[in-house]
């Protein structure tokens, strides 16, 4: 069987308390009702999500390039907490399960494959939010070569398949050397590549046996992008 082609591990599914536990943190945000119910986000949430990620580890090792799928809080798995410093939202909790799966050094600088579940949808999404001068030059140098052009335009097509639109661009004008005929004009007003879906209800197989391959098929279909932006720009 080809790597590409491994089946996730075994997993019994996504605990239907782990969406009320969502829903009690969003109605109970402070830290004294989260301590309260620390055991329970344990066992209802965390132990769930890291076992996902492991079940996940066989199949995305085996793509190409492979997608790290680490086990841990601040591996794979995204903290609860909030980073405040910067923030008028003082809630000191974000009340979601945020998943990432990364293809380079660090999750927070490699381009990756983001899965959310939240307390009233589940959410998927990838790429890489913002390029590195260095990579944003090289971003750019793809856009000039018609065949990585058209790679990535098949990668956003299949991302789209699944339900990921890419984001609104954040440059209003083209650079000042790009012409507006420029067959990838749309793409040079982007400074990064982000494609996310739209926010879905829970489906049914998340809370059963077919959870991880569920989820192995979004990061599947998405991975495409993942893989153009860590060939043509890297981290």
């Amino acid at each position: 069987m080809p790597a590409n082609d491994k089946m996730p591990g075994p997993f019994a599914g996504i605990p239907a308390d782990c969406i009320a536990f969502l829903r009690d943190l969003a109605a109970n945000n402070d830290r004294d009702w989260y301590q309260a119910n620390k055991g329970r986000f344990e066992s209802s949430c965390l132990k769930p999500a890291l076992d996902l990620i492991t079940a996940l580890q066989t199949p995305l090792a085996g793509l190409d390039p492979p997608l790290s799928a680490s086990p841990k809080m601040n591996g794979s798995l995204r903290r609860l907490h909030r980073d405040m410093r910067f923030s008028k939202d003082k809630r000191p909790f974000a009340p979601r399960l945020h998943m990432i799966f990364w293809a380079g050094s660090h999750p927070m600088r490699a381009p990756g494959i983001h899965i959310v579940i939240a307390p009233d949808h589940f959410g998927t999404g990838a790429g890489h939010w913002a390029f590195q001068p260095p990579a944003l030059a090289r971003y750019r140098a793809a856009l000039d070569n018609p065949t990585a052009l058209k790679s990535l335009a098949s990668a956003l097509a299949a991302a789209e398949k699944d339900g990921c639109v890419l984001d609104a661009p954040v440059l209003k004008r083209l650079p000042r050397d790009i012409a507006e005929d420029h067959p990838a004009a749309r793409f040079f007003r982007h400074k990064g590549l982000v494609v996310k879906s739209h926010e879905n209800g829970h489906p049914d197989a998340l809370f059963g046996d077919n959870a991880a391959a569920l989820v192995l098929g979004h990061v599947r279909a998405l991975h495409p992008l993942v893989a153009w932006i860590a060939r043509h720009v890297g981290e």
